[in-house]
């Protein structure tokens, strides 16, 4: 099952391997936990290839994988600081989540999100299509599926403005289009249901899309919305 929202307390433990990303770094570290307290997780200190610790800024936010033994899960911890654990380990301190969103394989949770999106279809000979606004069928920190009232060729690259995303502000991306599937909307008309993996997107950006999906995850459950991934 993925898209799950478990507590942290019931996963998070000492001696746990953790995985993060770190600013704009695309490289994703290894850690483990050294320590837990209420309210903080204490890792080791993470190193790049080069054996040079690699230390966020305080207050960063820091997407982390925490591994299981079937599974990844998933959350967001806020830098607070350095510290030296028992006199020789250095370690850095991160806030402590109240939830972790489980996860069995690579792929990001999907929300089911009805928004605004302008599609320009990229032709094969490089020449754009007349922009489409439509609307999304669901968002992922990887892709997004939105409805289009023809087909659009699988392997196209299409340019897309989602208006709204995330947390208020815009998104302009591009990607490539993996599935086109036809289907009939309330008023029995034919329309298409286009997923499209984004391209090029920078660790930061994923980052920001995913933390901003969590939230709205969050809000999903507490009104008893379903969600899938």
């Amino acid at each position: 099952m993925s898209g799950e929202l478990i507590k942290a307390k019931d996963v998070l433990k000492v001696g746990q391997r953790l995985e993060f990303y770190v600013g704009n770094d695309d490289d994703r570290y290894p850690s483990r936990i050294e320590d837990l307290t209420e309210e903080e997780i204490l890792v080791a200190m993470p190193v790049n290839s080069k054996r040079v610790p690699v230390i966020p800024a305080r207050g960063e936010h820091i997407y982390a994988l925490a591994v299981g033994e079937r599974c990844r899960y998933r959350f967001f911890a806020i830098c607070r600081g350095t510290k030296v654990l028992d006199g020789n380990i250095p370690v850095l301190v991160l806030s402590r989540p109240d939830t972790v969103d489980r996860f069995q394989n690579r792929r990001f949770v999907r929300i089911k999100m009805s928004q605004q999106v302008r599609v320009t279809v990229i032709n094969e000979d490089g020449s754009l299509a007349e922009p489409v606004l439509t609307y999304t069928i669901d968002l992922s920190g990887s892709g997004i599926c939105f409805v289009m009232k023809e087909p659009v060729k699988v392997g196209l690259t299409v340019s897309m403005f989602i208006f709204g995303v995330p947390d208020g502000s815009n998104m302009d991306v591009l990607g490539e289009v993996i599935r086109s599937d036809a289907t009939e909307n309330a008023a029995d008309e034919r329309i298409y249901h286009v997923g499209v993996k984004f391209k090029h997107l920078s660790r930061p950006v994923v980052n920001r899309l995913v933390h901003y999906l969590f939230g709205v995850q969050r809000k999903y459950i507490a009104k008893g919305v379903e969600i899938y991934s």
